[in-house]
């Protein structure tokens, strides 16, 4: 079979500014119907200057080198990455390269969230089935369609209720955060508070955005939940400052409505 000299042989030379001086030079061939390179001839002696620049330094290598760093300390800016970098291996990366560098290293550790999102329904079936009396809830929109879109996720374990009937005040508090990252939503969450004025959680959920229709949604899990295990629940709202009410306040206050009545 014909292989053209690319195929059969690799040549790495010095990729130095001066062109012709550096007589480094690496020659290996592809042996004949084996898998296997074999190094013909090289000469490793540099009479170059150093260069701080390598256009082979991937941010794959980056990312396994340094990913017990990235694990001690995820939040690592990524100049002292950089930095870092340049001290120990001697070689200037770029900032996009530290960027992605990061950004697998946390792929390696953390997941990839565009994965984890693939495999929800999993992980409410998960949740019923070894945590009994356990809600999970999943919206998905064009489920029928070949990519479905996540809309929404409840969950509310039945030690969570137990423990709030058993151990807490008898008042669910609620609010709403904003979710950062590549898939932003809004974070949901009721907790109460045991004797000790220590923040029990009670149920979260994540939905695309805040308005009356996600908080009237969380609200009747919610108040189905606590139903189930308690006959008497009351219901607070915590009130920001009443000079100002923002927009999403105002949809909380009509779920309250709708759901409590």
């Amino acid at each position: 079979m014909w292989m053209s000299l690319e195929e059969r042989a690799r040549i790495t030379i010095c990729k130095c500014k001066v062109k012709n001086e550096c007589r480094f030079r690496i020659y290996c061939a592809k042996l004949k119907d084996e898998e296997t390179w074999k190094i013909k001839s090289l000469e490793l002696k540099h009479i170059c200057s150093h260069q701080i620049h390598n256009s082979k330094l991937s941010s794959q290598y980056l990312a396994e080198r340094y990913l017990e760093d990235w694990r001690d300390d995820p939040c690592m800016r990524l100049s002292a990455f950089r930095n870092r970098a340049r001290r120990e291996i001697g070689v200037e990366i770029n900032y996009y390269i530290a960027y992605y560098s990061r950004d697998k290293a946390m792929k390696m550790i953390y997941g990839d969230a565009k994965a984890e999102y693939s495999r929800v329904w999993d992980y409410a079936a998960t949740i019923i089935k070894y945590n009994p009396g356990s809600t999970a809830k999943v919206k998905i929109a064009g489920i029928d369609t070949p990519k479905p879109v996540f809309h929404r996720l409840y969950i509310c374990l039945q030690a969570c209720k137990e423990g709030f009937v058993a151990g807490c005040r008898s008042i669910p508090g609620v609010d709403g955060a904003h979710l950062r990252g590549p898939y932003p939503g809004i974070l949901l969450t009721a907790a109460g508070k045991d004797g000790n004025q220590n923040i029990f959680p009670v149920a979260w959920a994540i939905v695309e955005t805040e308005n009356s229709e996600t908080w009237t949604w969380f609200l009747s899990l919610l108040k189905e939940d606590l139903r189930s295990v308690a006959s008497s629940v009351t219901w607070v709202h915590e009130k920001e400052d009443p000079t100002y009410m923002s927009d999403r306040q105002k949809a909380k206050l009509y779920s309250f409505c709708y759901v409590v009545g």
